[in-house]
């Protein structure tokens, strides 16, 4: 989706490209990570510092020039983070593993999604405990 797609999906107080430019950095965060199979067969993400630096940076700057309270930006960045991803990015996004063991269930097959747009709650606090430091 381009700029103009995304400011116009999201509520007007965030209609702006500093805004895009704050979810861009998360999906940066996101996407980037090397994604990994444990030997306990959980797919796991490690997570770039200088991604991490550059949204947290961001997050600084758009507090600051916007006022916006914190509790509320993070949970609006976590809506609406993922439609600043452009049409042609060819980055994985999400994974499905059939073979994840659940068990034996014959009415349909089980496994695990794994959605990689999705940052985990850990590293969206370090970004932001980071930012407001």
């Amino acid at each position: 989706m381009n700029k103009e797609q995304f400011l116009s999906k999201i509520p007007q107080e965030y209609s702006n490209e500093d805004f895009y430019f704050l979810c861009k950095a998360f999906m940066e965060v996101a996407l980037n990570a090397d994604k990994f199979k444990t030997p306990d067969g959980a797919v796991v993400g490690n997570f770039h510092l200088e991604d991490m630096n550059n949204a947290s940076r961001l997050v600084k700057e758009y507090v600051s020039k916007h006022g916006t309270d914190v509790n509320v930006l993070k949970r609006t960045i976590r809506i609406y983070a993922h439609e600043s991803i452009d049409d042609s990015d060819k980055r994985q996004k999400a994974f499905y593993d059939q073979n994840s063991n659940h068990g034996n269930m014959p009415a349909y097959q089980a496994g695990t999604l794994y959605l990689f747009i999705e940052i985990p709650n850990n590293v969206m606090d370090e970004i932001f405990k980071s930012a407001l430091a």
